[in-house]
């Protein structure tokens, strides 16, 4: 997922096109959290899966950012990684521990790209969240967030940042 490009000026008018209508009734089928978010902050878009986790409507999320949905801590950091993807313009990866509906502790995975005008000029991001739990094989739970971070990053993804997130998952299956 290097970028994704677009024949809209922007992601709202993409969305509500023919076009966006089309890949957005795709990704509602899609059991992973996927998203959009403007050049604000704003989210645009949030498939079934990713509406269902914040326990909120479509016309709840759409045009609020994460500091309206998230606790301060966690908007922070999805504000440092959301601008950090918009000032290199390359894919990123991230790893953080949740816990899902039923208590258990998991590792959300997260894979952001630039989402690419007409011109290509840079709109906003994309971002796919893939859930992981943590049981008790941790050597598993491993193999299994590399496995998803190899089907899902170009290969111009840089080592060091794969690195350092097989170094994040590492220490995240021990808590």
């Amino acid at each position: 997922m290097q970028s994704l490009q677009i024949s809209e000026p922007d992601l709202a008018s993409w969305i509500d096109s023919r076009s966006g209508e089309l890949w957005a009734g795709l990704l509602e089928a899609v059991e992973d959290m996927i998203f959009l978010k403007n050049l604000e902050g704003s989210f645009v878009y949030n498939n079934a899966a990713h509406l269902e986790f914040l326990g909120k409507s479509r016309e709840q999320v759409r045009g609020r950012s994460d500091f309206d949905l998230f606790s301060a801590d966690e908007a922070e950091g999805f504000f440092a990684h959301d601008t950090r993807l918009i000032e290199i313009e390359e894919p990123v990866v991230s790893a953080h521990p949740a816990k899902d509906e039923e208590g258990r502790v998991v590792i959300d995975v997260a894979i952001k790209t630039v989402v690419r005008g007409p011109t290509n000029e840079v709109l906003g991001l994309a971002g796919i969240v893939k859930r992981v739990r943590v049981g008790s094989d941790k050597i598993a739970c491993r193999a299994e967030v590399r496995a998803i971070v190899r089907c899902l990053l170009p290969a111009g993804i840089a080592t060091s940042q794969i690195a350092a997130l097989d170094q994040s998952v590492a220490a995240l299956v021990d808590i």
